[in-house]
């Protein structure tokens, strides 16, 4: 069954070659594990509760353990020590249909 990641990030405007270096080395390792770019948000408002997240990004994969083994892999957690530079708060949910 597949699963939908939804990964909600606030960049860290100070850190664009991390962020940069971070974007090349992740997209190869979503389209290796058949990820599926759905949609990409831009907070615009905040209307209750403390501001969230800048940006929601919606990638589906073939299945919730695909997604486990990517954020597990080597390659994965090589970009872990960019990542934590180029964003001020990153969090990944999955999501499967009920």
């Amino acid at each position: 069954m597949s699963a939908i990641m939804i990964a909600m990030t606030t960049i860290n405007p100070n850190e664009t070659d991390a962020l940069n270096a971070y974007v090349e080395g992740v997209m190869p390792l979503i389209t290796a594990a058949d990820g599926r770019m759905l949609n990409r948000y831009e907070r615009k408002e905040t209307l209750v509760g403390p501001e969230s997240s800048q940006f929601v990004m919606i990638v589906e994969y073939p299945s919730a353990e695909v997604i486990k083994r990517l954020f597990d892999s080597t390659d994965y957690k090589n970009l872990t020590a960019v990542r934590d530079k180029a964003f001020t708060s990153y969090n990944i949910s999955i999501y499967e249909q009920s």
